[in-house]
């Protein structure tokens, strides 16, 4: 349904609760509010496991096709350099895409010299590379060993779970991806998979010109505005029992 049903039905679905002395109608920029946090909610919790399936993605073919509109695969970010770690490994740094909600996974194009130029792989700038005259090297897509911040430099000082070129270590902080690396190798870029944040449902007129219609699939379009009106019929409650209790 376009967002033109989903006003239409959220007003039918409300209808019942419009009688009495204290008779609400919302407009249509409640309306979408609503229908919007209900859209979040709905991507949030389904990613998560936070729904009456107790599945997460991945975890169901139904929960994938819920969200595969919102799943973008393998986006490139490339690194710049970020100085050197407490631990005196080096970090390349990869932006996180400004419509990114959920990191699923990350890789890694590693590069590394090879025989008699494998020591001072990369030399330092505003991004690393391979030192002049580097003859022989490889250059290879490997999987990143992620770690939470708390953990990651007692992992580098670990020789058995260090970083290395085949499994580099990464963290996350602010909008970055960090990826830890040393002077045998370092990362020009990194693949993102990820899940982006939902369009805004936007209504502007009945001719459909400049309208949003929300990007989840039909099938769960009837679920979306039964939670949109649920979630008013929550904020209503909570102001009626402030409002009681003043």
């Amino acid at each position: 349904m376009n967002v033109l049903d989903m006003l239409y039905n959220f007003r039918v679905e409300f209808g019942g609760f419009l009688q009495g002395p204290n008779a609400y109608e919302p407009t249509s920029d409640d309306i979408l509010y609503f229908l919007n946090k209900a859209q979040i909610n709905f991507v949030k919790n389904n990613f998560s496991g936070l729904n009456e399936r107790r599945e997460g993605f991945e975890q169901s073919q139904r929960v994938i096709d819920e969200l595969r509109v919102f799943h973008k695969k393998n986006i490139e970010a490339p690194t710049t350099y970020a100085g050197i770690s407490k631990s005196g490994y080096y970090i390349d740094r990869a932006n996180i895409p400004s419509d990114s909600m959920f990191i699923i996974s990350t890789a890694s194009n590693v590069i590394y010299p090879q025989g008699t130029d494998a020591i001072n792989a990369g030399i330092i700038g505003s991004v690393r590379e391979l030192k002049p005259g580097t003859n022989v090297y490889k250059e290879i897509i490997v999987d990143n060993d992620f770690s939470q911040s708390d953990d990651i430099y007692s992992l580098l000082s670990d020789p058995f779970n260090t970083t290395k070129k085949t499994s580099p270590l990464t963290d996350i902080n602010e909008d970055y991806i960090n990826v830890y690396t040393d002077k045998t190798f370092f990362v020009d870029k990194i693949f993102i998979n990820y899940i982006r944040e939902p369009q805004e449902i936007i209504f502007i007129d009945k001719d459909d010109g400049g309208n949003k219609d929300c990007e989840l699939p039909d099938f769960v379009h009837t679920k979306i505005v039964e939670d949109a009106v649920n979630l008013l019929l929550l904020s209503l409650s909570k102001l009626s029992t402030n409002n009681n209790t003043n």
